[in-house]
């Protein structure tokens, strides 16, 4: 029983660990297409979406 509670937390862990990643490399990929001027503010948005997302997640450590 308590197996199956570990392996439980160990995949939530995981996957976290792999949504923080994917979150990580999305927020990089977006700063590489930011234009050097005029930033459509859809972008900044999605920008802001994905770093409030990330610090959520890396707070719940």
């Amino acid at each position: 029983m308590c197996d199956q509670k570990y392996k439980g937390m160990t995949t939530i862990i995981n996957e976290r660990v792999k949504r923080i990643q994917e979150l990580e490399e999305q927020i990089a990929d977006l700063k590489k297409r930011f234009p050097a001027h005029s930033i459509k503010p859809e972008m900044v948005n999605r920008l802001e979406e994905l770093e409030d997302e990330l610090e959520r997640l890396k707070d719940n450590n």
